[in-house]
């Protein structure tokens, strides 16, 4: 949410509307500011701030409330969302069961938002292995993490 890979898309108006006061006419090119909306303090409680907890099933935004879509929303959004959604919770369990992820101290993420939104001078992170308690560490050899170069 806070660093959409999407940061905006661009929509042709199939007929003539009207949006905060202004004209839209028909034909016209409009931008929707997706970023924008991930960091609005009217939709969300500290918007700058990363708080997973804000999507636990209780309190996750609707569907149609249009304030978080970063796969776009309605008839041309990302074909590849609930794929892309799968892959990146299995990554992050995985990760997260072996290391610690730290930014850098004095590391400022910067935005460079091109086609997509990436951090423009990377991401500066310290990372740290978690200690594996012996029956973690035998399910991990028996899975195969523990046989890889790198493993825990």
């Amino acid at each position: 949410r806070v660093y959409p890979t999407i940061w905006s898309v661009g929509r042709r108006c199939t007929e003539t509307d009207t949006l905060g006061g202004y004209e839209i006419p028909r034909g016209m090119n409009v931008v929707v500011p997706i970023f924008h909306f991930h960091w609005s303090p009217r939709y969300w409680d500290e918007p700058d701030k990363f708080n997973p907890s804000r999507f636990a099933p209780e309190r996750r935004p609707s569907a149609d409330g249009m304030t978080y879509f970063p796969f776009g929303a309605g008839p041309r959004s990302c074909v590849g969302n609930h794929f892309a959604l799968q892959e990146l919770m299995i990554m992050t369990v995985m990760f997260h069961r072996h290391y610690r992820f730290r930014i850098v101290p004095g590391f400022k993420v910067e935005p460079d938002p091109l086609i997509t939104l990436r951090p423009k001078h990377g991401m500066k992170l310290a990372l740290q292995a978690r200690a594996v308690e012996p029956a973690r560490r035998a399910q991990a050899v028996g899975d195969g993490v523990l046989n890889r170069p790198g493993g825990p």
